[in-house]
């Protein structure tokens, strides 16, 4: 069936579910930005492959709705005559509902997709129109989609104390502590993120974030129950969860969460859904909300950690001087390479050591117009040659036992415009600027912000993303709550030591380059009391093409030196002589 076929089969059993309309987000129970091949509704309804986006199909009509990401490929990926094509921001889903349907219309969506702060505004801002917002307790996509896949039941592993850095049983004293003091009875634990971190256990059912997809319930005695499919689990796996917590099986989730009766549970408000909350809240039991403590533990890396993100960075750094290496050559000796072959090339050279499990997400490759679109992502139906006169971004990053990176590098071929190396230029001032900044402790990000944009600023330029994220240790490459940027409203968005973060500023000028440089640091206590500055652990040489020199004051130059010195001492022991002389050539002093 294509999406026009689908879409009229959706339509035809609505009126069995008594509903005017249907909700199909992009997300999972889980909330992941990655999910399952089984997972992926939104796709084989509408052909869109991005990773966040809904769709709704009333009886006569539908809509797709996706962020400024998405709205080049979801307009090439999706059949326009099928589905309106909307912004996920500018073009709110329940003004378009409103407009599109009659008072007392029924809206329906799977409760177990919907985030309850989503649905909550969502089922007020539709109840002032005579509109009503209800949950089913079935998946009607999954009604339809004949072949969707299995869930996945890869098996879970151990994350080993020389990685974790402490002990699953020191976690749970911890976070059981703060539920005390904060009088509350449980916590529920609905992000995978979360709960590997805290049971101190990895899964492989992602293609490329180590989550385990479970649940987990910890009440503030300290009993701990976890929720999974037991086909994950081993012998060895078993043992060690039993030591930690009951073991039960997936599907008892909903039904243990019926039994807090006139109790405080703790609900991680942006991966709650609809339905934990209403079935806490049915049985008489209170959610309550602050900043998740496991979240707030878990973004504070411990040394170990450190030392392991250290670890996992140099080994990156130098499959990305051998990939860089061999893509110059080949690119000037007008090889025959294309944004597809060179993420597959790209892939190859990580995965050649043994220690590199996987990407951390699918590479953004994008040369000259498809590098202004900041996550573009090349497709077998939709991607370019690279030549030897052009721009090229790539960002890309690795999944280590030890740690997660997350890196982007622009590199110019042949004759390119010297307005892009001027704007190339602004960009390398702002990201030294914040990655060299001293700054007061639990300094907001969107103060931090600042830094990394000023240069723009002053020639009236800007980029619409956010400058900086948090990383997992061998979790996601996006982690929260932290961040570093404009849109940052949640207070307790303050960067202390300890903070894995992305430094990428960036500009985009729409249909000829995009421009961005990306390095991970951790937040470390300088030397002047109350501050803190930036461990700065991303090792791999910026592209001198792309710079004009004369933009650079005297300390960029120094703080640019200083950074390629560095990264010729970490990796040049782990190169042969080739490779070294080429990493030489490529750090040298300006």
């Amino acid at each position: 069936m294509n999406s026009k076929d689908k879409v009229l089969k959706l339509q035809s059993i609505l009126s069995e579910h008594n509903i005017d309309g249907y909700m199909i987000p992009r997300e999972d129970e889980y909330q992941n930005e990655e999910v399952t091949k089984a997972s992926e509704r939104l796709h084989w309804l509408t052909d869109f492959t991005g990773s966040a986006g809904l769709a709704i199909v009333l009886k006569d009509k539908s809509a797709l709705f996706v962020d400024g990401r998405y709205t080049t490929q979801a307009t090439q990926q999706t059949d326009l005559d099928v589905f309106e094509q909307l912004h996920l921001i500018k073009d709110p889903f329940t003004k378009w509902i409103i407009k599109n349907v009659p008072t007392n219309s029924t809206i329906a969506v799977d409760g177990n997709l919907f985030l309850h702060s989503k649905f909550e505004k969502s089922h007020k801002e539709l109840a002032k129109h005579n509109i009503k917002l209800i949950t089913l307790s079935t998946n009607l996509i999954d009604s339809l989609w004949q072949d969707q896949p299995q869930q996945p039941t890869d098996k879970i592993v151990i994350h080993g104390m020389e990685y974790a850095g402490r002990s699953s049983e020191d976690k749970i004293n911890s976070i059981t502590k703060t539920l005390k003091e904060k009088d509350t009875d449980a916590i529920i634990i609905n992000n995978p993120s979360c709960l590997a971190w805290l049971l101190n256990i990895r899964g492989r059912e992602l293609k490329n974030t180590p989550f385990v997809l479970a649940f987990a319930i910890l009440q503030s005695d300290k009993t701990c129950d976890i929720f999974i499919d037991e086909r994950k689990l081993t012998a060895e796996t078993t043992a060690y969860l039993e030591k930690l917590c009951n073991i039960n099986p997936l599907e008892k989730f909903h039904e243990a969460l019926a039994n807090f009766s006139n109790k405080k549970v703790h609900l991680d408000t942006p991966f709650a859904s609809e339905n934990m909350y209403q079935i806490i809240t049915s049985n008489n039991g209170t959610c309550v909300d602050y900043p998740c403590p496991i979240s707030v533990e878990k973004c504070h890396k411990n040394p170990i950690e450190v030392e392991g993100f250290e670890k996992a960075h140099v080994l990156d750094g130098v499959a990305m001087v051998k990939f860089i290496k061999y893509m110059r050559e080949e690119v000037e000796k007008g090889t025959n390479l294309s944004e597809l072959s060179l993420a597959d090339d790209l892939e190859r050279i990580r995965r050649e050591n043994p220690n590199c499990l996987g990407l951390s997400f699918e590479s953004i490759i994008g040369f000259n117009a498809n590098a202004a679109l900041p996550h573009y992502r090349a497709t077998k139906d939709n991607f370019s040659q690279v030549t030897n006169n052009g721009i090229l971004l790539i960002d890309s990053g690795g999944q280590y036992l030890s740690g997660t990176t997350d890196i982007t590098r622009t590199f110019a071929f042949g004759n390119v415009p010297q307005e892009f190396k001027d704007n190339a230029t602004l960009v390398l001032k702002g990201h030294l600027a914040l990655i060299n900044a001293t700054f007061p402790n639990k300094t907001h990000g969107a103060q931090l912000d600042t830094l990394a944009r000023m240069h723009l600023w002053n020639n009236g330029l800007n980029f619409d993303h956010g400058t900086g994220h948090g990383v997992g240790s061998h979790l996601s490459v996006h982690e929260g709550p932290v961040s570093i940027s404009p849109r940052t409203t949640n207070p307790h968005s303050v960067v202390e030591v300890g903070n894995c973060m992305s430094v990428e500023p960036g500009y985009y000028k729409e249909g000829h380059y995009g421009i961005r440089i990306e390095n991970l640091a951790i937040a470390q206590k300088s030397e002047s009391d109350g501050f803190l500055n930036f461990n700065n652990i991303t090792y791999c040489p910026i592209d001198f093409n792309i710079i004009n020199q004369e933009l650079l004051s005297v300390e960029d130059k120094t703080n640019l030196n200083n950074y390629h010195q560095l990264v010729f001492q970490k990796l040049s022991p782990l190169l042969d002589d080739t490779h070294k002389q080429w990493l030489k050539e490529n750090t040298k002093p300006l």
